[in-house]
């Protein structure tokens, strides 16, 4: 490819007639002549071609996933900050509450108290507690089942107990009257 050109001619005989598979014939019109194409033009629409041959416009594709990962990477860690700094700007001061050192002292004796209770019932032995847990399974399964009289709010059962009329309370009982001390 060093700038000679190539002419593209590829019609038939002028005015001749031209037949296809078929048999049948068509009447071609006069050629029309066509312009030489450059090389240089050939050798860039030409996919064949190295990338030596290519001018210095066209540039030999590369791959670019690792750098595209890297920039997607770097927006993502960018939008991150950002976030971090206005939410920073934009926090609110948080209040203690008074009541927590108290409410901590008392998770912390309620758990005391639990971990004592543990303790105390011998659970904190494995075989303790596997015979302990047998014995209430046993109980458990050897109860029938019965009908609860809790009643769940919101159920059909207790909206038909708000729709019933309510009892009308007893009356209250008049106080006795108070003792009057004896006098001397």
């Amino acid at each position: 490819n060093t700038g000679s050109t190539t002419a593209v001619n590829q019609t038939p005989a002028a005015g001749g007639a031209e037949s296809d598979a078929t048999g049948a014939t068509a009447t071609v019109a006069a050629p029309v002549a066509l312009a030489p194409i450059p090389a240089a033009t050939l050798a860039y629409l030409n996919p064949q071609t190295s990338s030596t041959d290519q001018p210095m416009y066209f540039p030999a594709k590369t791959s670019k996933s690792g750098a595209t990962f890297l920039w997607v990477l770097g927006a993502f860690a960018s939008f991150a900050v950002l976030f971090l700094v206005i939410q920073t700007l934009a926090a609110k001061k948080v209040e203690i509450d008074p009541r927590a050192p108290k409410r901590l002292a008392n998770t912390a004796e309620i758990a005391k108290a639990q971990t004592d209770l543990i303790a105390k019932m011998g659970l904190n032995d494995a075989t303790k507690k596997d015979a302990i847990y047998t014995k209430a399974l046993e109980v458990l399964q050897s109860r029938k089942p019965a009908v609860s009289s809790q009643v769940v709010p919101g159920s059909p059962t207790q909206l038909k107990q708000a729709a019933a009329a309510a009892p009308t309370p007893a009356p209250a009982a008049t106080p006795a009257a108070p003792a009057v001390p004896a006098t001397k």
